[in-house]
């Protein structure tokens, strides 16, 4: 295992033993999406369903993920008309 540098917090890497929490991943992801100033129509929906849809991905996506993300990104619309 790599020597930790004084200072700075020990990161886990796969086979550490320490499981993900899928909710703090997704809590980051969110944060860094919020920083990089992406389409809050795209944070909101990925924040709802745990999915980043894109052009590039969609057809890899169910029918169901793909309409609850069309759902999350209708909802954000109705809250939030005009954007």
């Amino acid at each position: 295992m790599m020597e930790r540098r004084p200072g700075r917090p020990r990161r886990h890497r796969k086979g550490d033993g320490v499981p993900l929490q899928v909710e703090h991943v997704e809590h980051r992801l969110s944060q860094h999406m919020k920083a990089a100033k992406l389409d809050p129509v795209f944070i909101y929906a990925f924040e709802r369903t745990g999915l980043m849809v894109t052009e590039a991905n969609s057809h890899l996506l169910s029918a169901e993920d793909l309409a609850e993300w069309e759902a999350a990104v209708r909802e954000y619309c109705r809250k939030h008309p005009g954007t």
